[in-house]
């Protein structure tokens, strides 16, 4: 048994070494960014609709490439620097956290070096898990509408691809916006 473990302990470790590895291509210079951000936009994987947003065409953006990205507490270029010379691979995608009810700048996300995956939080974010202005049914009804639209400015502002991500950890009942709160089954696909 004890053997099975350490075979287990040990194909995980080269896993998790081979990963930062793929994600960086295997090419030599591990240390440069694959950014999607790029400097222009409309990129010439988007196609800007009539009313002003643009939409990625998002094979074209990303391609067969395989992405290596991380949360933070500092996305600081200084930061990720010490990271891809620890890791032989800089990141390309970071993550960063905004509740719904407190937003995030155009400024905020132009920062992040690389391209942001901004997780998008409904609720507020000292409040633990129990918060009955922020159920699923809340942000379905409309309450929260002018501020989703003031993330959508920003994000607009921002003017280059980023990764949105709603509501993380769903399934668990330690977020307002999971199992528990007041929340029914299948608010969190209509939310």
């Amino acid at each position: 048994m004890a053997f099975r473990r350490r075979r287990l302990l040990a194909a995980t470790v080269v896993l998790a070494a081979l990963v930062p590895l793929a994600a960086c291509g295997g090419d030599t210079d591990r240390g440069a960014p694959r950014n999607l951000s790029g400097s222009q936009a409309p990129s010439a994987g988007s196609t800007p609709q009539a009313d002003g947003p643009v939409v990625a065409d998002v094979d074209e953006l990303l391609g067969d490439q395989v992405l290596f990205g991380i949360t933070t507490h500092d996305p600081a270029d200084a930061a990720l620097a010490d990271v891809a010379l620890k890791l032989k691979c800089r990141p390309s995608v970071v993550q960063l956290f905004a509740s719904v009810e407190k937003g995030i700048s155009a400024k905020r996300l132009a920062e992040v070096p690389g391209t942001p995956l901004l997780a998008m939080e409904p609720w507020h974010n000292t409040s633990g898990r129990t918060q009955p202005a922020w159920t699923l049914a809340s942000t379905i009804d409309g309450r929260w509408d002018e501020r989703y639209a003031a993330i959508a400015r920003a994000v607009v502002a921002y003017g280059k691809p980023i990764l949105i991500r709603f509501g993380h950890e769903m399934n668990g009942h330690w977020y307002p916006w999971g199992t528990r709160n007041g929340n029914r089954w299948g608010e969190f696909i209509t939310a």
